[in-house]
């Protein structure tokens, strides 16, 4: 059994869980709470995503109530422990992050005491939680603005009493100096400047030689040279005993403060480890409060219900409501290409994983998830290959790995189940991993825009069938998933709105939703195209030009050069394009000057030679279901209405 969902194939950054990890560590002030965070895994076990659940609730309802939780000094409170465990001294300021953090422990504790009835559960965690004031007190009463104060032994007071008395005399000493007509033009300014611990004056360096004191330190540009006079070396030499004295007995005082702590890490670290997790349940309800998260209702079976759920980062998303287990196994959505299908994927997969790490989703209050053990995803091509077959290839991978690791509580999800390759061949093999998935015990949802997979599951007896909706009036997606709905196609559609002939459409229709096309070879419509009424008539061809569309041919009777743009139902005539200009012509007035497959290369659509580009492109944008495509086609179509109604 697995304890926690695996990343197995980029599966968190798939569905946007890398991000959701990323915002909940930023809402964690100490860097052990913001790796936790960071790390959180989706559990696989019931009770522990039904408790963390619970505690992020129970965040949720304290932030909600509008008090302040007085954790304050988390920062860098494990590096201070694990060096008082290495025998380390602590320096002044590390003392004062240690007396805060165990201050915070005290409030934290009393605190979660106080609204014991409202938060039970993280109150618990509080229990452990230790009060420490005498170490508290200890530490502020002996360090002030990050250092000793005088105060912290008498033997500090002493010390720092008679430094600084000696002070006092050499300032008074130099002084005194500074004002000698003896001495003035010997510096270069009249200013006590202090060197290395030493008092000195700053010297012209011609006149080193006539002060009467020795070197300290000489200037970057050897103009001035600091000398301590004579008249204070041995007050000097005092101070610099006196500040060893006070040195050591800092150190001692400092050891003592970092021996007192040690006495009680054990204790400590424990608060710290309650602490930390009281910290990361916060930050799991302050997600909340941001996703204006809900608690889903947590199932034994795997049966799965969305109500009303939306991804934490779409704007003005459409609420996604469905259901699959039970007797339903297998969910398939259709609907058209930019339709939102494979943010229905995303969004019931990250809504899982949240749930299972005991993240709050955007929900309302009848949705109901499982725990699953597996969450295989394939979505998109993460593979960055750039030919069909090596696509197809990475695809086909990914879906046999999961028929070899997916069982009961597995949840299987595919984008485009079998694109890639040829489409009848794609469909059906599409199938069959269906029904493998379903033999294995898993739940599998999976979106196509292939009939015949939709029409496999309307027929299987344990899968279901839903569409993403689309607005025939504003051509547009309305990002709604139906269930029980089978996205029909828009093409027939579409073909009415640009005024195909209707008797194509229904003729289109027939090809689609019957068995005209297996038996077309035997009865096929054939037209007679034999417009010769006699013998007398008919005219001889034997020598006449073949041509094709896309031949580049000469036109005796206007001396011009043209392409072939189609055959004539006229026998022996063609038409020929010259210039965008398409006339009708007898062939016996032309001559072929380079067949078309000479000139363009094998497959090319000839459609483009005597189409604007721009109504080439559309054509080409609205069969492959282009967006973009529908919205200018609306446009022309609201353009055109406008016009004919104001004719």
């Amino acid at each position: 059994m697995n304890y926690y969902i695996k990343n197995t194939n980029d599966l968190y950054h798939k569905v946007d869980f890398d991000r959701v990890l990323s915002d909940l560590s930023h809402l964690a002030q100490s860097q052990e709470g913001k790796r936790q965070l960071e790390d959180l895994k989706p559990s696989t076990d019931p009770k522990i995503v039904q408790k963390r659940l619970a505690e992020t609730s129970e965040g949720l309802q304290l932030l909600n109530s509008g008090q302040h939780l007085p954790f304050l000094s988390l920062a860098d409170v494990h590096h201070l422990l694990n060096k008082l465990i290495k025998g380390y001294v602590l320096e002044c300021g590390e003392l004062l992050q240690l007396a805060d953090f165990l201050r915070s422990c005290r409030m934290g504790k009393r605190f979660f005491e106080k609204n014991q009835s409202l938060v039970p559960i993280l109150s618990r965690y509080a229990q452990v939680i230790g009060e420490y004031v005498n170490l508290e007190e200890a530490v502020y009463s002996k360090i002030r603005g990050g250092r000793l104060n005088d105060e912290a032994s008498r033997t500090l007071k002493k010390i720092r009493l008679a430094i600084r008395q000696k002070e006092d005399d050499v300032q008074n000493r130099l002084k005194k100096m500074l004002k000698d007509p003896r001495y003035q033009s010997l510096l270069q300014e009249a200013i006590v400047v202090k060197k290395n611990e030493q008092y000195t004056l700053p010297v012209k360096a011609s006149f080193k030689n006539k002060f009467p004191g020795h070197l300290v330190e000489e200037s970057n540009k050897g103009l001035t040279v600091y000398m301590e006079p004579l008249s204070i070396s041995k007050i000097s030499q005092e101070l610099t005993d006196l500040r060893g004295q006070e040195q050591a007995e800092t150190y001692r005082i400092l050891s003592d403060l970092s021996d007192e702590i040690y006495q009680y890490i054990q204790p400590i670290e424990q608060s710290l480890e309650a602490i930390v997790v009281l910290e990361t349940i916060m930050a799991r309800s302050k997600l909340a409060k941001q996703m204006d998260g809900k608690e889903p209702k947590i199932r034994l079976d795997d049966y799965v219900q969305l109500d009303r759920v939306c991804h934490p980062y779409l704007k003005n998303p459409v609420p996604l409501s469905l259901h699959i287990g039970k007797s339903n196994r297998a969910l398939v959505v259709t609907g058209p290409n930019a339709g939102g299908k494979t943010i229905v994927l995303k969004t019931l997969v990250l809504a899982q994983l949240m749930a299972q790490s005991g993240l709050l989703i955007s929900c309302g209050s009848e949705t109901v998830l499982p725990v699953f053990q597996q969450i295989f995803v394939s979505i998109g091509d993460e593979q960055s290959i750039s030919n069909s077959l090596s696509t197809f290839s990475a695809h086909l991978t990914e879906l046999a790995e999961y028929i070899r690791e997916a069982g009961p509580y597995s949840l299987i999800v595919v984008d485009e189940i079998g694109s890639g390759t040829d489409p009848k061949e794609g469909a059906a093999l599409s199938n069959a991993l269906l029904e493998s998935f379903y033999l294995k015990g898993s739940l599998s949802i999976t979106s196509t825009h292939y009939g015949e997979i939709k029409e496999f599951a309307q027929k299987h007896p344990a899968f279901e069938t839903a569409a993403m909706g689309f607005n025939m009036d504003t051509l547009e997606p309305s990002y709604q998933l139906m269930m029980g709905e089978t996205g029909e196609s828009n093409a027939f559609w579409l073909a009415h709105k640009v005024h195909l002939k209707e008797e194509i459409i229904d003729r289109a229709k027939e090809f689609a939703y019957s068995d005209l096309l297996m038996d077309y070879e035997n009865h096929a419509p054939v037209k007679n195209f034999d417009y010769i009424n006699s013998e007398d008539e008919e005219i001889k061809t034997e020598n006449l030009e073949d041509f094709h569309p896309g031949d580049r041919v000469y036109l005796n009777d206007s001396q011009n050069f043209g392409l072939v743009y189609r055959l004539s139902d006229k026998k022996d005539y063609i038409w020929v394009d010259v210039n965008g200009d398409k006339k009708e012509v007898l062939k016996k007035r032309v001559k072929l000057s380079i067949a078309a497959k000479d000139l363009y290369p094998e497959n090319y659509d000839m459609k483009r030679l005597f189409m604007a580009y721009k109504d080439y492109k559309q054509d080409k944008d609205l069969l492959r279901g282009s967006k973009k495509a529908y919205k200018a086609l609306k446009k022309a179509h609201k353009d055109r209405v406008m016009k004919e109604n104001t004719n």
